[in-house]
């Protein structure tokens, strides 16, 4: 054994001169002297060994591993072509827990050996799987394009059609940015492998590629029914919507080449792509969205929709409040939801000094208060936002309607404004009133 590991032949071959039956069956830890040299690497220990060896001996595994699996998975191709001497089907389609020895060679990238073992029984070995998990689909995970290649010269149809609880070889290779196995994968009936998904319930190659930020995966899938994939959507979602809100801002871009204006107004659950990104505070993506359809976009038919603006305010992207409100920005600003709030008060929600500063820019002192009465001054009350009581006064809006509390909040800055003669002059009936609430 310990010639065998180390790779000394000629000590193996003098060893074999006595009982070399029994020599190659002694085991320690499970494994013999032939498996720790193909493990090894070592061709010549192998050969010498296999002399002595029956099928049994080399088809025994520990653990379920063969010694044909220990060299496939560890690239040692002299090893593995040396082991298929020997009863080469069986050893082919031997596996553990279902892996078998390609599987192995395909997950580690050894192309080499991949092309030894099609030898033997290619249609058998390509199309076995483990709970649906092909060696197409573990070459492809891990992004060894030549494996891909080699694969699929046997029954590609079959192999690419193959899926894992839905997942297909293609699926993975586009989720994690493999672009040239999606390249190798489509060039075998891409209509079939969930370019084109068969309903609303499955997710796309495309999707998982946007969603990952992946241009170049999704460039690639989109040489394919590019106005399809674009508007095929999983449960409401688009691949849009997932390069929108993830912020990758190249696959939103690549995306917008095909049908742009049905897939700027998409609608999930109230949401579109424009929402999303301004939401999670991608600014290049909300710009390269207004470039379709600006109006539909940022003023949404329904008039109780949470608006792209109110999102960003709400959470405080000063920089996607300032891109949104490049369009009709009067308008936005003034727009409310279901409850009467318009995005100012969304802002001063969250006592964001510089998106409330953006917006007071757009925002008329004669619309500081919603047509249902509700003010950003008394939301900024109730969450003691100084900074923002401060700038609504000055922008104008009125100190009234207020609850005691409210009142005890906003005193101060006000008390400190009127000292400063910092109060507007159309204010004077307001301060007067509010002075002597003060007072009290």
């Amino acid at each position: 054994m310990r010639a065998a590991i180390s790779g000394h032949v000629h000590c193996v071959t003098a060893l074999l001169q006595h009982c070399p039956e029994k020599q190659v069956l002694a085991m320690k830890n499970g494994l013999t002297a032939l498996t720790m040299a193909a493990q090894c690497g070592h061709k010549d220990c192998v050969t010498a060994l296999l002399q002595h060896c029956s099928e049994k001996q080399v088809l025994a595994n520990y653990d379920g591993m063969t010694t044909l699996m220990r060299a496939a998975i560890s690239g040692h191709v002299h090893c593995v072509t040396a082991l298929l001497q020997h009863c080469p089907e069986k050893q082919v389609l031997a596996n553990c827990d279902g892996t078998t020895a390609i599987m192995w060679s395909a997950h580690g990238g050894h192309t080499d050996c991949v092309t030894a073992l099609l030898q033997h029984c290619p249609e058998h070995q390509v199309l076995a799987n483990r709970s649906g998990m092909t060696a197409l689909a573990m070459a492809a995970q891990e992004g060894h394009t030549d494996c891909v290649t080699t694969l699929l010269q046997h029954c590609p149809e079959k192999q690419v059609l193959a899926n894992y609880d839905g997942t297909t070889a293609l699926l993975y290779a586009a989720f994690l940015g493999h672009v040239h196995c999606v390249t190798a994968l489509l060039q075998h009936c891409p209509e079939k492998q969930q370019v084109l998904p068969a309903d609303n319930d499955t997710v796309s190659a495309l999707m998982l590629a946007a969603e990952a930020g992946h241009v170049h995966c999704v460039t690639t899938l989109l040489q394919h029914w590019p106005e399809k994939q674009v508007l095929a959507n999983y449960d409401g979602t688009t691949a849009l919507m997932q390069a929108a809100e993830a912020g990758h801002v190249h696959c939103v871009t690549a995306l917008l080449q095909h049908c742009p204006e049905k897939q700027v107004l998409a609608i999930r659950g109230g949401m579109t792509a424009l929402t999303m990104a301004a939401h999670g505070g991608h600014a290049d993506c909300v710009t390269a969205l207004l470039q379709h359809c600006p109006e539909q976009q940022v003023l949404p038919a329904d008039n109780h929709t949470v608006t792209a603006l109110m999102r960003a305010a709400e959470a405080g992207h000063v920089h996607c409040v300032t891109a949104l409100l490049q369009h009709h920005p009067g308008q936005q600003v003034c727009f409310t939801d279901a409850v009467g709030d318009n995005a100012l008060i969304y802002a001063a929600r969250v006592g964001n000094v510089q998106c409330v500063k953006a917006l007071l820019q757009h925002a008329p002192h004669t619309q500081l208060r919603t047509a249902q009465g509700r003010s950003a001054l008394k939301t900024a009350a109730r969450v003691r936002a100084a900074d923002v009581i401060r700038l609504l006064l000055l922008a104008g809006d009125y100190p009234n309607g207020l609850s005691e509390e409210e009142h005890m909040v906003v005193k101060p800055v006000f008390i400190d404004l009127c000292q400063q003669g910092a109060i507007p002059e159309r204010l004077n009936a307001a301060v007067v009133s509010f002075v002597g609430r003060v007072r009290k």
